[in-house]
């Protein structure tokens, strides 16, 4: 079951994000999706800006190259600082390893 987000925690991130999946419902969603979970760990915040910094270059690249999806892309780049933001005092970050079919 999909739970909203408290309006504070939303109000804290600055995030739109209305709603959030637990680790079950993250796992059925990338697998209807057609990806293949191989795997998933919780990371540390250090883990997670690992992660997020190279996603962040390559956006910026693509929203240089195609200026149509600026928008979206800084909504995407957004919805990344939320999370980091809220790494470690709102709840867990998971990464995960997947596959396509």
């Amino acid at each position: 079951m999909v739970k909203p987000v408290p309006k504070k925690v939303q109000k804290d991130l600055g995030t739109p994000e209305k709603n959030l999946c637990t680790e079950a419902e993250m796992k059925r969603t990338l697998e209807d999706c057609g990806f293949k979970v191989e795997g998933s760990f919780v990371s540390a915040k250090e883990d997670w800006e690992f992660y997020i910094r190279p996603v962040c270059v390559a956006m910026q690249e693509i929203m240089k190259d195609q200026p149509e999806v600026s928008n979206e892309g800084q909504e995407i780049i957004k919805g990344f600082q939320a999370e980091y933001r809220a790494a470690g005092n709102y709840w867990d970050m998971i990464l995960w390893v997947a596959k396509a079919h």
